[in-house]
Parts: C-alpha cells; sequence; structure tokens
C-alpha cells in the first residue's frame, strides 16, 4: 500500500505541475484534456482504495472527498438529461483544479500516516 500511495501521490503531483505547465505553454483548449487527465488518475486512485478498503473509514476524508466527487459525476450525467445543471457544472470547471490540489494533499497526509504507522510498528 505503502508504495501505491506514494506513486499516487507522486503521479498526481507531476500530471498537475505538467498540464499546468503545457496549459499556459499552448494558452489553447488543451487545458481541457489535463482535466479529464488528472482526474481520472484520481477517480481511478479512489476506485482502487475503495476496493481495498484503504484510508475509507466513514466520515474521513478520503470518504468525503469521494462522496463529493460521485455528487459531481452524478451532476453531470444528469446536465445530459436536464440542461439547468450545466450551469453549475460550469461552476466546477473552476473547482476541479482545487480540488486536484486536495487530492494530492490528502494523499501526501496518508502517506505521513503510513510512515508514522510504521515508524511506531518498529520502535
Amino acid at each position: 500500500m505503502e508504495t501505491f500511495k506514494r506513486i499516487d501521490f507522486w503521479l498526481s503531483v507531476a500530471l498537475i505541475l505538467i498540464g499546468t505547465i503545457h496549459s499556459f505553454i499552448l494558452l489553447d483548449e488543451t487545458f481541457i484534456y489535463w482535466y479529464f487527465i488528472v482526474g481520472g488518475w484520481q477517480v481511478i486512485s479512489m476506485l482502487f482504495h475503495s476496493v481495498n478498503g484503504w484510508f475509507t473509514r466513514k466520515n474521513g476524508s478520503r470518504y468525503l472527498y469521494s462522496c463529493t466527487v460521485a455528487v459531481i459525476i452524478a451532476l453531470g450525467l444528469l446536465t445530459l438529461v436536464i440542461q439547468i445543471f450545466a450551469v453549475i457544472y460550469l461552476i466546477l470547471l473552476f473547482a476541479a483544479p482545487l480540488m486536484a490540489i486536495f487530492y494530492a494533499l490528502l494523499c501526501s497526509d496518508e502517506l505521513k500516516e503510513l510512515k508514522k504507522n510504521h515508524d511506531l510498528s518498529l520502535k
């Protein structure tokens, strides 16, 4: 789990940085692709955590974040049927970068917790 957590954190950070730099260099619509690349990785990671039961305690940070993402995905699907949700989804376009950073910080905190527990078990 610790190896996956390290990969998860550093890959999230790398994707955010590469996507940001790439988008500022090109200054075109490619930033939208990075939304899906970063978000896609983070959704895969959340599913992987959920399947393995890692850091998924009820009302924990990961649990609440996962619920928030589930609501966002549901709103996205509703947008296909009910047009009013498109306005809400546009607002989320601005929230996505903050959510990506929050997710990377969440991974960092979990990695620190793993290291702390590992250090305590060695004593």
